[in-house]
């Protein structure tokens, strides 16, 4: 039987850089879904299911409520940066030189981690507003938009085609 040489990567230091590699690609990964958002919504109307549009319809806006959309943070970037954290310090050094990288590691990571889950959390969060209209014919129906642009309450405004702007 023959035998081929082969080439092995399987070296003292491919080995070191492994949890290197794993760590930064599980925190990468894991990075992306850390916030929870939490909602507050105070009235929510809605058209009933196949209302078709007609003609021009005017009203009047009788109320704008501001809804906040919040991202809080889980906790879940601290936790992940400090285990990353950990994991890159403890390949530092060796004897106690490593035990105390290892602290510093975990720690920084963890103030890193949190960090990065507060400002993701923060450009999540969004505000947005309902506008209740009351219908010269009858009925109220609600408008969500992310800005006003001018409208407020008591304006007329007119609904055509599903599209609603100034009278």
């Amino acid at each position: 039987m023959k035998s081929f040489p082969t080439h092995s990567t399987d070296t003292p230091r491919a080995r070191s850089r492994a949890p290197i590699a794993a760590a930064a690609s599980l925190a990468v990964l894991s990075f992306a879904g850390c916030a929870a958002p939490e909602t507050q919504v105070t009235h929510i109307y809605d058209a009933p299911a196949g209302v078709e549009f007609e003609a021009a319809e005017y009203g009047t806006v009788r109320r704008i409520d501001v809804v906040e959309t919040s991202e809080q943070p889980t906790g879940g970037g601290a936790v992940l940066g400090g285990v990353l954290g950990g994991v890159l310090g403890n390949q530092i050094g060796g004897g106690t030189g490593r035990g105390a990288a290892t602290v510093l590691g975990a720690f920084g990571g963890a103030l890193l981690g949190n960090n990065i889950e507060q400002k993701r959390a923060a450009a999540d969060s969004r505000r947005y507003y309902n506008v209740v209209v009351q219908f010269d014919r009858g009925g109220t129906r609600s408008f969500s938009y992310y800005e006003l642009n001018g409208l407020h309450v008591g304006e007329r405004v007119k609904l055509d085609h599903g599209v609603l702007g100034r009278a």
